[in-house]
């Protein structure tokens, strides 16, 4: 164990369950920690009863949530699905859907009773009763690796992904029922979308969508200000594949990461825009490591990922700013290997992790 992670070590065990900041901590313009002498919060662990790896969580309001995942074997293809609620604002959760044959990957709740879910096959799942029942809704002809699903209202939504290297973009607008692939007599989309794995898609205003992606070194935004109908393909990095974002007003945040696992050159990246995500500056956090995903509200960013190289030394990848991305701390727990897959806000005040192996943390401001 190197010495700054026995000085955070430390610092997590001093000040367990501590939930405020060093107000004398200085920021500095681009981003930058003072490190170790911020104050850490601390997670704390949730049971959700189930091993397998949680890719996604999504909050229809403060106490209703849904969590997706399963198991994914690429060589046995011993795959499986499961989706877990909860009706207490995260504390416990319960499965409220199983399957084999393929794995959950995204989730979204449009209410309590409402959500869609993406599967590794060519269907999501959607319920109507709060979990009690799931149908299978088809999307597309050909599988794809459908990465996200976001609604902008209760019948209007988009499913992102990629088949190989390109991109795949599907909307609804008819609360699922039916799926339009976007690419279809849209020569000019479909260009955009070539060696554009899209990952991630987001609604900063009614007809301004963000949606993050590429490839692993060559970091792209698509954006359309006129809900769809038109797309801007921006470049981010030449170093990530961006694979989440998050815009509120003018202000937003950019992760991605370069996906290779090896210590010497694995590296993650963190971008802002302060023009609606029009131009991106890199933030520096203090941190490289891989960033899978972040969550932003009311100037504070939750960012989470991995490990440089699985590092047994080391909880497992997790950043906290509370003034808008000016300075950052790690987020203190338990749990190494985890790789966390998803972050979102319950409330203003409260955010929940998950990822592999069942794991998951409430984080209280």
């Amino acid at each position: 164990m190197n010495k700054r992670s026995i000085l955070q070590l430390l610092v997590i065990i001093l000040t367990f369950n501590a939930c405020s900041t060093d107000d004398d901590n200085t920021a500095t313009d681009n981003g930058t920690t003072d490190g170790d002498s911020l104050t850490q919060i601390v997670g704390t662990e949730v049971t959700t009863n189930t091993d397998k790896t949680l890719k996604s969580v999504c909050f229809a309001n403060e106490t209703v949530g849904y969590i997706a995942g399963g198991k994914a074997e690429l060589v046995t293809a011993d795959n499986s699905a499961i989706i877990l609620k909860t009706t207490d604002g995260g504390t416990t959760w319960n499965s409220v859907f199983t399957d084999t044959g393929y794995y959950a990957i995204s989730i979204y709740a449009t209410s309590p009773t409402v959500a869609y879910a993406t599967t590794s096959s060519n269907f999501i799942l959607k319920t109507t009763d709060g979990g009690a029942t799931w149908e299978q809704k088809q999307i597309g002809t050909n599988n794809f690796y459908m990465s996200h699903v976001n609604f902008v209202s209760n019948d209007v939504g988009y499913v992102v992904g990629s088949n190989s290297a390109n991109g795949e973009l599907y909307k609804t607008t008819d609360a699922g029922e039916t799926w339009i692939d976007l690419k279809e007599d849209n020569t000019i989309l479909t260009n955009l979308l070539i060696d554009n794995q899209l990952t991630n898609i987001e609604f900063s205003a009614t007809e301004t969508i963000s949606i993050s992606g590429g490839l692993w070194n060559n970091g792209t935004l698509l954006r359309s200000t006129n809900a769809g109908v038109d797309w801007n393909k921006i470049s981010v990095s030449g170093n990530i594949k961006t694979t989440d974002v998050s815009i509120a007003g003018n202000t937003g945040f950019l992760v991605g990461n370069n996906g290779i696992t090896n210590a010497s050159s694995e590296l993650g990246e963190l971008f802002k825009t302060t023009d609606s995500g029009v131009t991106w500056s890199l933030v520096n956090t203090g941190f490289n490591n891989r960033i899978e995903k972040l969550s932003y509200k009311n100037d504070v960013i939750c960012v989470v990922g991995k490990n440089k190289s699985n590092n047994l030394s080391d909880p497992e990848f997790l950043m906290l700013s509370k003034d808008n991305g000016n300075t950052w701390s790690r987020v203190g727990h338990n749990f190494a290997v985890v790789g966390w897959e998803d972050v979102t806000f319950i409330s203003a005040t409260k955010i929940i992790a998950v990822g592999y192996s069942g794991r998951s943390i409430l984080i209280q401001l």
